[in-house]
């Protein structure tokens, strides 16, 4: 594990014992890998829902499209619920 995924997880533990209930573990489509798997086992471990970010700016990046990233079903349809829940959706 590196120097920057222990600061992470320290921090993550942290917030994920406020009550957080998801994590982006799913980066755009347009970037390279970043520490997807690490995310993803993290979130399972804290029974929190694993999201992705679109990483939509508007304008000033306009190759990138929103919703344009890769997010299983299962977890999209996670979030989902999650926003039913909450009485977001």
């Amino acid at each position: 594990m590196s120097r920057r995924s222990h600061l992470d997880l320290s921090i993550l533990n942290e917030i994920a014992n406020l009550g957080m209930d998801g994590l982006e573990c799913f980066p755009p489509s347009h970037e390279k890998e970043f520490n997807t798997q690490f995310y993803f086992q993290f979130a399972q471990q804290h029974h929190l829902i694993p999201t992705s970010g679109s990483d939509y700016h508007g304008n000033k990046n306009p190759e990138v499209e929103p919703g344009n990233n890769p997010f299983p079903d299962e977890c999209r349809l996670a979030v989902i619920e999650c926003f039913k829940k909450q009485g977001i959706l």
